[in-house]
């Protein structure tokens, strides 16, 4: 399945591993600083954001291409829909992880 989403659309897939690589070598390099000079607890936490964010990106990028699939079952273009997609779901992340807390910490009820 990975190999036809990477077939339907290259440039994203390339562009989404460069991504990757970079995302986990600069939480990696922050996680040294981090972890010589704060403490190993906040260079891990900085590591696992950046292991966490890169698996997010993965995984909306295989959402992604499976909708690119349908859509090119439907007969459209799935590169078009694969990058739709991932870009609005990316906006999706970004809009919910700036929404400010509560405060009260209670559910919704």
């Amino acid at each position: 399945m990975l190999k036809k989403i990477y077939e339907s659309d290259k440039f994203l897939s390339n562009v989404l591993a460069g991504l990757i690589a970079i995302i986990l070598v600069i939480s990696f390099i922050l996680f040294l600083i981090f972890a010589i000079s704060e403490g190993f607890a906040v260079g891990a936490s900085i590591l696992g954001s950046g292991i966490g964010l890169s698996i997010g990106l993965f995984i909306d990028y295989y959402i992604a291409g499976c909708f690119g699939l349908v859509a090119e079952d439907k007969g459209y273009d799935a590169s078009f829909f694969i990058r739709f997609s991932f870009i609005f779901t990316m906006i999706g992340y970004i809009l919910v992880a700036a929404l400010p807390d509560r405060g009260d910490n209670e559910p919704n009820e």
